[in-house]
């Protein structure tokens, strides 16, 4: 527990430039060794650091350094509950939580071991999402079907599209758009323009911040 902790204050340490301070933490790691009780507590610093530094990040946004806040707001991004808990749509042929590694599902771009699909409709996938402060975002998600239709992404009232390569290649969908009121949350969801089949992965929010400058890049 303690090198875990040693070596995450380190990679805070050099990815803040040496602007975060660390110290704090260093100085609760003391000199127990090997017991059930340190660990525990050195876990909970870690968790403590964790969260310390995130809140960092977000407070020290920039469209040259967005915040990864996905698991702030979103819940079961990347389906790898190894189901759909989280998301609601109108059910149609061969939907839900795929494996990534069965060649029927794969897609490249795709994470971890699970992916959402829906044949057939095509239905939108959609889920509410925890309130979004105010600020500039940058929604992302991997998506793919056949050639030549339009893989859709919505956030809030906003919608973003690309077209797809081939039912195999991940195409990155992003879509940026900004939070101007307080919420109980937005629409975040998925689909393609004409409800042909699709499959969609790693959601991703980035924080892109509460600047003129962040403003201004969106």
């Amino acid at each position: 527990a303690a090198n875990a902790l040693w070596n995450r204050m380190d990679e805070v340490f050099q990815d803040s430039e040496g602007n975060f301070e660390v110290d704090s933490y260093a100085e609760q790691i003391g000199e127990q060794k090997g017991t059930l009780e340190n660990a525990e507590r050195l876990t909970s610093v870690l968790t403590q650091l964790n969260k310390d530094y995130l809140a960092w990040q977000i407070e020290h946004a920039t469209p040259e350094t967005p915040v990864d806040v996905t698991e702030l707001y979103i819940v079961n991004p990347d389906s790898e509950t190894g189901n759909t808990n989280g998301w609601t749509y109108e059910k149609s042929n061969d939907h839900g939580a795929k494996s990534t590694t069965n060649d029927t599902y794969k897609m490249t771009g795709s994470s971890g071991a699970y992916l959402f699909n829906i044949w057939s409709a095509g239905n939108e996938v959609s889920q509410t999402s925890k309130p979004i402060p105010v600020g500039v975002y940058n929604l992302t998600a991997v998506m793919a079907t056949d050639a030549g239709h339009d893989l859709v992404l919505t956030a809030g009232e906003k919608t973003a599209s690309k077209t797809s390569v081939e039912k195999g290649t991940g195409v990155l969908v992003e879509l940026p758009f900004i939070v101007d009121k307080e919420n109980e949350g937005l629409k975040i969801a998925a689909k393609t323009s004409d409800k042909f089949w699709y499959k969609v992965d790693s959601f991703k929010l980035y924080y892109v911040g509460n600047t003129a400058d962040s403003y201004a890049a969106t």
